[in-house]
């Protein structure tokens, strides 16, 4: 089974710090934009707090931003940290990868009717599983 990184995400609260980092040091250029809703925010950070999503990208490189409606204590997340947040990795068949290594998982069902899937890997870092590039 083929595996690719998809995208690193990271954790903020001051999206102009980020930015003067990512694009203008870096030269990385906004390719999207969304919004994570509370319901799966407290899935990924354990806090019912939407959060602003913004992908970059440069190259075959991709991040992907997440900015909380309100100031959050990395404290009162559930990963401790800010920065870097998960690593997505493109799988060709979720449902088969999961069978062949029968992790733990955390879905968030969106009402549109995909999943995003995450396991998480020995150390606890989260991993989330993309099927399409």
């Amino acid at each position: 089974m083929k595996i690719k990184i998809d995208h690193l995400g990271w954790v903020t609260n001051d999206l102009k710090k980020f930015e003067k980092f990512w694009v203008k040091t870096l030269g990385f250029k906004k390719i999207w934009e969304s919004y994570i809703p509370p319901v799966m925010a407290e899935l990924l950070y354990g806090k019912p707090i939407g959060a602003k999503c913004l992908k970059y990208k440069k190259d075959n490189v991709i991040v992907e931003c997440h900015l909380f409606d309100r100031p959050t204590k990395k404290s009162s997340l559930n990963f401790q940290r800010f920065g870097l947040n998960h690593i997505a990795i493109h799988v060709d068949n979720r449902k088969k990868f999961l069978k062949k290594y029968n992790f733990k998982t955390h879905i968030y069902h969106n009402p549109k009717g995909w999943d995003n899937i995450f396991i998480r890997d020995f150390e606890g870092n989260w991993i989330e599983l993309r099927e399409k590039l």
